[in-house]
């Protein structure tokens, strides 16, 4: 498969500008000519890997002529190449980087795809310019929220994932969460909401018709304790 096949980008729901059209000008007026760069400024790039299913990949945004020259507002077939490498099982390749630690330079999607391998230790560095790092961190935490956790979590059936959370940005947001946990193979051990005062009651995914007033809400806190669904622990 060819490594553009491994990508899809979502353009922002906007209204294209000259930029944007001299930009996807080449394609068009040069078929033949390969495409090495992939996404714009506020795109979605999705990269498809066999073994990890869609990575999502926010692109930065460069607000100055210097950010521009950074070219990281794109993703680069090199990029895309080293993601394929890495991401075979350790017996079956000499770039495995399962139990390594390794230091990325200025890709994203590499360190990203070394975590999800397995990698003991992974450093993300690229030009220090706010609005890169700023998008490195989204990316991080888009994509390996659930998957850090059980990276770091230790086979042992008796390892837990304590999770510990305010209301303020919604009810619906942290049912959401556990949601997707449970989609994991992380499910609560014991949950269950408490006050700033102590007083303690069930969890609950909605309350009031989700109507819950605001004020009464940032009361509480939902506290928790994930493990691993039986058949995923050791």
């Amino acid at each position: 498969m060819s490594l553009i096949d491994l990508v899809q980008v979502i353009a922002p729901d906007r209204e294209e500008g000259p930029e944007d059209i001299f930009a996807a000008a080449p394609m068009w007026l040069f078929p033949d000519d390969t495409v090495n760069m992939h996404g714009d400024p506020e795109s979605l790039i999705v990269y498809k890997s066999s073994r990890f299913g869609e990575i999502r990949l926010q692109t930065a945004d460069p607000n100055k002529e210097d950010e521009r020259r950074l070219f990281s507002h794109y993703l680069w077939n090199a990029g895309l190449k080293l993601a394929e490498l890495i991401s075979q099982p350790k017996a079956d390749s000499a770039w495995s980087v399962h139990d390594e630690r390794v230091v990325e330079l200025g890709v994203g999607l590499g360190g990203i795809v070394a975590m999800l391998a397995g990698a003991s230790e992974v450093a993300i560095t690229d030009y220090p310019a706010p609005v890169v790092l700023e998008n490195i961190l989204r990316n991080v935490d888009a994509n390996l929220t659930f998957d850090s956790m059980l990276h770091f979590l230790s086979p042992d059936s008796a390892a837990r994932v304590f999770a510990i959370a305010g209301f303020h940005t919604g009810r619906a947001r942290l049912a959401a969460f556990f949601k997707v946990a449970a989609e994991h193979g992380l499910i609560p051990e014991e949950i269950y909401e408490e006050d700033v005062n102590g007083l303690r009651r069930s969890w609950a995914e909605e309350r009031d018709g989700g109507l819950e007033n605001h004020t009464e809400r940032k009361k509480w806190l939902v506290v928790s304790r994930l493990r691993k669904k039986p058949d995923d622990a050791g």
